[in-house]
């Protein structure tokens, strides 16, 4: 069994789950209850809060429509809702990363998804429907350059009407990244602020 790349508002910090090998080597907290279409349906209880996690091509959709009806001998599906946005964080550290997400959750009805480069960024930008993507200026993990990835995603058809941002505090990378398609993005000091709360509601709100 797999289980990959969850992301729920219910789960909060949660943010991906993987788990290999048969269903007898799972974590007590997650035991596999229904298998259709091929996507492992699952049970797990997180912070008091029962979630259902789907194997495979995960999204926010997914929760309280891939299953229309109660399993028997599990809780209703009706507390599952969809999420309404999804927003995709690129080459940030972990506690930047974290300071987005608590920005996101907090003023949004989102996920925040993390990843760390081009290549997984585009892989999950073309799995999955997302709403907007930050890139940092800096890649957290080899120091690249985040342009690049913006250059990437934009350069792709079936991907580049995506919405990204460059993360920096510099005007002239700003105005770089937008010279590349880009919308203009937020600098780590403003994480939390009002103004960019209202840069992010173009994107995150219906």
């Amino acid at each position: 069994m797999r289980i990959c790349n969850v992301g729920s508002k219910i789960t909060n910090y949660l943010s991906e789950a993987c788990f290999e090998g048969p269903d007898s080597q799972c974590p007590a907290s997650i035991r596999p209850i229904s298998s259709r279409s091929g996507a492992i349906v699952a049970l797990s209880s997180y912070d008091s809060c029962t979630l259902l996690i789907y194997a495979g091509a995960v999204t926010p959709e997914c929760f309280g429509s891939i299953v229309p009806r109660q399993l028997p001998g599990t809780p209703s599906t009706e507390k599952f809702h969809p999420m309404a946005k999804t927003l995709v964080d690129c080459g940030n550290c972990g506690p930047d990363f974290n300071a987005i997400r608590q920005m996101v959750t907090s003023h949004f009805d989102a996920a925040v998804l993390q990843t760390h480069g081009a290549e997984d960024t585009i892989e999950l930008l073309k799995k999955r429907e997302v709403d907007l993507v930050t890139v940092n200026r800096k890649l957290d993990r080899d120091y690249t350059d985040g342009l690049d990835v913006i250059k990437q995603i934009k350069s792709d058809p079936d991907l580049a009407k995506v919405p990204v941002m460059l993360v920096t505090n510099y005007d002239e990378h700003q105005e770089a990244a937008m010279n590349e398609g880009a919308e203009r993005g937020f600098g780590k000091l403003e994480i939390g602020s009002d103004k960019t709360i209202e840069q992010l509601k173009p994107y995150l709100v219906d």
